[in-house]
């Protein structure tokens, strides 16, 4: 197999004490920060928002909490420098709420020095009680964010783009179709969150607080509909755009299953955040080679 390229998964590293502890993993290639927005949020508070079951399967409502643009302009620069002095490419996600949203931030990025990773699948976004849109079954939105990006960013740029999983095959082809016609200018990261899964304990508690325990799915139980999401783009995507999986990857085995069938690279999620175990980098990476 080529060499691994590892990396942590987004929603963690939103600040520059963060950055520092992951420029220190030796087996990390790449950090992801963010996702950041254009405006600050406080996120969804109020309660738990983020817990992981025995098996390891996860659920957050978090909401996106991060410092927005502002953060971005005053240590953006700082965040993507100690990345690239520790010998790791910076990667920024961003979310925005509307494609023009998208090209502000990824232009951003770019004169950051970083790749923008676009989060078009975050499922726990509220406003007023209700959940917003989430652009990755917005066929008509999806085509026009990449159009808004590449047209804010330098003709050489490229980014990565970070789908939902899709159940129904017609909305994959639809988004394969939509990503092949910026091929060599994206990587598809595969895949964000399940949307909308309730968890609860033995004794009938809900696992979160927030959002009436609605929540993204990721973890143990996203393993195997994500690894499945990630071979149907690597059998239908242009040769020029890289497949990264991302979705219950905590032991080597699961990074070679998701290298097994085409993925140019595995992030670390659940298994991470959990206890912010940067151990488990290292133990994934020792025996992904085997």
């Amino acid at each position: 197999m080529a060499q691994l390229n590892l990396m942590n998964a987004a929603g963690w590293a939103k600040t520059v004490d963060h950055v520092r502890k992951l420029a220190k993993v030796p087996t990390i290639t790449h950090i992801v920060m963010g996702s950041f927005t254009v405006e600050p949020r406080d996120g969804n508070t109020g309660g738990t928002n983020f817990d992981v079951g025995p098996d390891g399967t996860a659920v957050n409502s978090l909401g996106l909490p991060n410092g927005g643009i502002p953060y971005l302009e005053r240590h953006g620069s700082e965040m993507v420098t100690i990345a690239q002095d520790a010998g790791k490419a910076p990667v920024i996600s961003i979310a925005g709420f509307a494609p023009s949203e998208f090209g502000i931030l990824a232009k951003l990025v770019e004169q950051l020095g970083a790749t923008a990773e676009l989060n078009v699948g975050c499922p726990n976004v509220h406003d007023k009680g209700s959940h917003k849109e989430i652009i990755s079954y917005n066929h008509f939105d999806l085509e026009r964010t990449l159009q808004v990006v590449c047209r804010e960013q330098t003709p050489a740029s490229h980014v990565w783009i970070k789908f939902s999983p899709y159940s129904n095959p017609l909305d994959h082809e639809k988004t394969v179709r939509i990503a092949n016609k910026f091929a060599g200018h994206i990587t598809v990261v595969g895949c964000n969150t399940f949307p909308n899964v309730s968890m609860y304990h033995n004794s009938g508690r809900p696992y979160l607080d927030v959002a009436d325990n609605y929540a993204g799915m990721s973890g143990t139980a996203l393993k195997w509909i994500n690894l499945s999401q990630c071979r149907r783009y690597v059998a239908n995507l242009s040769p020029g755009i890289p497949v990264l999986g991302v979705g219950g990857a905590s032991t080597a085995q699961d990074v070679r299953d998701y290298r097994r069938i085409g993925c140019a690279g595995v992030q670390i999620g659940a298994a991470f955040f959990k206890n912010e175990n940067f151990r488990v980098f290292e133990e994934v990476a020792e025996g992904s080679a085997d």
